[in-house]
């Protein structure tokens, strides 16, 4: 809970507010799926950029060392989110704001899709 003391401290000293409280506000399919556009495409940067290099590999120097490199910064860069999430756990702020603590910290009740993740299983008719 100390972490998101601070993480809201943070957010009000810059914002005024809690950002993710007035976004979530405007909810449409549309919306949702511009959001998951770059969520789901840091998932293929790694793949991605390697085919990059190959097929721009004049501009680079005609060596895979640019490619290997890319990998490699992406490689550090994911350990040491871990390293920091591991850490410094948090949770991602829509649970914070439906889940019900009892005095001890327990979880009593969390409130039900906090994602929102109905709404895009109704758009493409998944179960």
């Amino acid at each position: 809970k100390q972490w998101y003391q601070r993480r809201v401290a943070i957010e009000y000293a810059i914002f005024g507010c809690l950002p993710h409280q007035v976004i979530s506000r405007y909810t449409h399919p549309i919306l949702d799926i511009l959001a998951g556009i770059p969520y789901l495409a840091h998932f293929l940067l790694p793949f991605g950029y390697p085919v990059y290099c190959y097929y721009h590999r004049r501009k680079l120097g005609n060596t895979i060392e640019p490619a290997l490199r890319g990998l490699w910064l992406g490689g550090s860069c994911a350990f040491i989110s871990v390293v920091f999430q591991y850490l410094c756990p948090t949770s991602p702020p829509w649970f914070n704001d439906s889940v019900v603590l009892d005095s001890t910290g327990h979880v009593i009740s969390r409130g039900f899709n906090e994602a929102g993740f109905q709404r895009i299983d109704a758009l493409f008719r998944m179960p």
